[in-house]
């Protein structure tokens, strides 16, 4: 929703009242610009299993409803291990009802490092998560999540 202004009038005017719905406006408002929760970030680990769930450390948690770009960074932390067939992919839960989404899937086969994006419409709370659908179990890749608010 586009924010509407106020033209304020100095006393004796009472068209524009100093009011609880007025000061609440201009809060709500300089919220949305607070770089807290504009941009956000997560850092961890991603650890493979066999074709299957790994460990993870890293979740970005949405701090507000809107729309985001999720940026979502992997590298290996052996490159030695590149050469392995693995697919990267971003998961956030669609609601706290509906279970998973898929944000994105890709598949690599040869690279130490991959970087995706994502627009996501997101509630407070909502989180994203990586997962590497890998055939190795043991393999570690430095997981970061950045999302940026947009509205």
């Amino acid at each position: 929703m586009a924010y509407t202004k106020t033209t304020w009038e100095d006393l004796p005017s009472t068209n524009t009242p100093l009011s609880a719905a007025n000061l609440n406006k201009i809060e709500d408002e300089l919220e949305k610009l607070d770089p807290a929760t504009a941009y956000t970030q997560a850092s961890g680990t991603y650890t493979t299993a066999t074709w299957a769930t790994g460990t993870n450390t890293c979740t970005w948690t949405a701090p507000r409803t809107g729309l985001y770009i999720v940026w979502m960074h992997y590298t290996l932390q052996d490159d030695t291990n590149a050469s392995i067939y693995h697919q990267l992919h971003m998961r956030g839960t669609a609601s706290k009802a509906n279970g998973n989404m898929m944000l994105y899937e890709t598949s690599n086969s040869s690279n130490a490092a991959f970087e995706g994006s994502k627009l996501v419409s997101a509630e407070q709370g909502q989180t994203i998560i990586p997962y590497v659908h890998c055939p190795t179990a043991g393999i570690v890749w430095n997981v970061s999540i950045t999302g940026l608010f947009l509205k």
